[in-house]
């Protein structure tokens, strides 16, 4: 409605003030150094993130292969191949080993490390991944918010479409309060109308 739509420019103008920026060109730079960090962001924490997956996959696999061992040994001794497919296809133990063995060999670089020392790494990861999250939930908020500021802008400068960009130079506030103005007039209009109808009829 017309008073929600009042309270978003408010309350836009009132953030920009914050953010410190007062023309349409400054908004399109905010957004665009906020774009580029929140993907300086995501990309300094996919690497991690994969290699904190990587982790979790070799402890489970390590834990496959020592608890499904004893279960493949048995397999390996067997000589017939009808045998073996019949005692293969009777415990998925021998399936989860080879899973499990296929899993290491593709990461020999972690062979010799100890359970210990991965999960250490891990936890570090993990912390690491934790301290990017909160400066990039903050871009993101602050991108939406922006976003959303700019969809105001563009709907309420004239002339131009809402995919159309609005002239650089022009403060926001101008911008934003004309659009508020605007509104309020919607608002008023029908009442005046009212009023002059009930003239009318005395």
């Amino acid at each position: 409605g017309t008073s929600q739509d009042l309270k978003a420019v408010s309350e836009a103008l009132s953030y920009l003030r914050q953010k410190g920026l007062s023309t349409v060109e400054d908004l399109e730079a905010f957004l665009e150094s906020s774009g580029k960090s929140a993907a300086d962001y995501r990309n300094q924490m996919k690497p991690k993130e994969a290699r904190s997956k990587v982790i979790d996959g070799i402890l489970a696999s390590r834990t496959d292969c020592k608890e499904c061992k004893p279960v493949y040994e048995k397999y390996q001794k067997i000589f017939f191949k009808k045998t073996k497919e019949k005692f293969k296809q009777e415990h998925p133990e021998v399936a989860r080993y080879e899973k499990a063995a296929a899993y290491l060999a593709k990461h020999p670089d972690d062979k010799d490390s100890t359970q210990k020392e991965l999960q250490e790494e891990q936890e570090t990861l993990l912390e690491e991944i934790a301290e990017l999250k909160v400066p990039l939930t903050e871009v993101q908020e602050d991108l939406k918010k922006l976003r959303d500021i700019r969809y105001w802008v563009r709907k309420a400068t004239p002339g131009t479409e809402e995919s159309k960009e609005p002239p650089k130079k022009q403060p926001i506030k101008e911008v934003l309060q004309d659009k508020a103005d605007e509104k309020k007039a919607q608002r008023t209009a029908p009442e005046q109308t009212k009023h002059r109808q009930q003239d009318m009829e005395l």
